[in-house]
């Protein structure tokens, strides 16, 4: 049907790019223990399954400045209702963390001068 259709190309990207964001939040914590904690639960913002009640909802409208980090999960929100302009909304707003960037680029073998 048209949902499971819509944009199905972008929504396998993000969930691609979420998962191997998992890899990278490996490497920020100093410990083990906080390393898996900081990537199985989502920065904090999740069990392992579930976004904690304590999590942000979806902005709706984002702002222009406003991004959604790839990496938290989110509590929906009641204001969108429209499967596509979540859809929408998810796929383009969302983005790589500046921390989660600068982790990226440390632990690669790139040397930006």
């Amino acid at each position: 049907d048209y949902l499971n259709q819509y944009r199905f190309k972008d929504e396998v990207a993000y969930v691609a790019a979420h998962e191997l964001g998992h890899d990278l939040l490996w490497t920020i914590p100093d410990s083990l223990e906080d390393s898996w904690r900081w990537s199985w639960f989502h920065k904090n913002t999740s069990t392992l399954t579930q976004p904690l009640p304590s999590a942000a909802k979806y902005p709706f409208p984002p702002g222009p400045e406003e991004g959604l980090d790839l990496m938290f999960y989110y509590n929906n929100n009641p204001a969108i209702t429209n499967a596509t302009a979540l859809t929408d909304m998810v796929i383009d707003q969302t983005k790589l963390a500046e921390e989660d960037a600068i982790a990226l680029v440390d632990k690669s073998l790139i040397k930006l001068e």
